[in-house]
């Protein structure tokens, strides 16, 4: 039996528009034809961009529908619509799921609660490897830095906390894509950031959160800028070394206290970072927005250290594409893109 329609958000790409997800633990909005109480007794509730099964209830199935908003003139099959938004996953008692979502007040490189479990030093990738050449769009990203934006009341806090928007800027560059620069505004500080920055921020962020790290939002505006997009979870650094061999750079979600990530200056419970491929110990080079400079974004994470911290989100990441083009096969035994 279905449960009621719960909203998950409404997106639009348009400057100014209203763009916002449920608020926590909600699911209510006018469009889904349910009241308060009937939702309250549905299976489900959503937080964010999550939707999570109530205690002692299960979640074996679920629908998805879009309500467009089009004006009366335009058609709806003007522009190919692709949905991919669903992803089931049990509850991992053995990782405390880190995200951005968890405080969108927090700012990298700011006093953050330690996260339990130390990271592994062990390198998870085995057996003798070749350095991995970067390839394709792995070789165009050109590292941003996220500290150089000033705070940003109007956009969830600013720079401290804008390291979506700003590995989505240098991803979405990296295809190819003419990412729009905010105008200078009299009402904000100058920033001496990459301007394309803070216009990625204002067309993710999400009021309802208070950030500008809602998964979809951010997938949502990589589709409406011509790539396609998807938030999904790898299964291991193989993985996510196929990915980055084939030429696509990774956006990965990651939380880590600064002791247990070697070559970080900051402590966060909840990163996004672009990760462009392996070396020959199956270390991780990685772009790090939560760089002081541009030129000090480009680093490399020791694995066991990386991947653990990469588990805190289940191996979350954004995947950007360009819009028709192939993914590399996913190795036998791993899950799919």
């Amino acid at each position: 039996m279905w449960g009621p329609w719960l909203a998950l958000a409404r997106w639009d790409a348009l400057d100014g528009a209203t763009r916002t997800s449920t608020a926590a633990g909600d699911g209510a909005d006018a469009t889904t034809g349910w009241d308060a109480e009937e939702l309250d007794a549905g299976p489900a509730t959503v937080e964010t961009d999550v939707l999570t099964a109530r205690p002692g209830q299960a979640i074996t199935a679920a629908r998805l529908r879009i309500t467009l908003n089009e004006p009366a003139n335009l058609s709806a099959d003007n522009e190919a619509l692709t949905l991919a938004a669903l992803h089931f996953s049990a509850p991992d008692p053995a990782a405390a799921v880190a995200r951005e979502a968890t405080d969108p007040t927090t700012g990298v490189g700011q006093e953050e609660t330690p996260l339990p479990g130390a990271a592994d030093a062990a390198n998870p990738i085995t057996g003798a490897r070749q350095e991995e050449a970067l390839t394709g769009a792995t070789t165009a990203v050109r590292p941003l830095s996220q500290r150089q934006h000033k705070p940003r009341t109007d956009l969830g806090g600013g720079g401290s906390v804008w390291c979506s928007p700003t590995s989505l800027a240098m991803v979405m560059d990296a295809w190819g894509v003419e990412v729009p620069a905010e105008m200078p505004r009299t009402d904000v500080p100058p920033t001496e950031g990459d301007p394309r920055v803070p216009w990625t921020a204002a067309h993710v962020f999400d009021p309802a959160f208070a950030g500008t790290g809602n998964w979809s939002f951010n997938a949502a505006l990589a589709g409406h800028l011509g790539l396609d997009a998807v938030v999904t979870r790898l299964g291991s650094l193989a993985d996510l070394g196929t990915l980055t061999c084939a030429g696509f750079p990774v956006i990965c979600s990651v939380a880590f206290n600064q002791e247990d990530m070697p070559g970080a200056d900051y402590s966060t419970a909840g990163h996004l970072l672009v990760a462009l491929g392996l070396d020959a110990d199956g270390n991780v080079r990685v772009s790090d927005p939560a760089c002081t400079t541009p030129e000090e974004g480009l680093r490399t994470y020791p694995a066991g250290a990386f991947d653990a911290a990469w588990a805190t989100s289940r191996r979350t990441v954004y995947l950007l594409g360009l819009r028709g083009a192939a993914l590399p096969q996913a190795s036998e035994g791993s899950r799919a893109w």
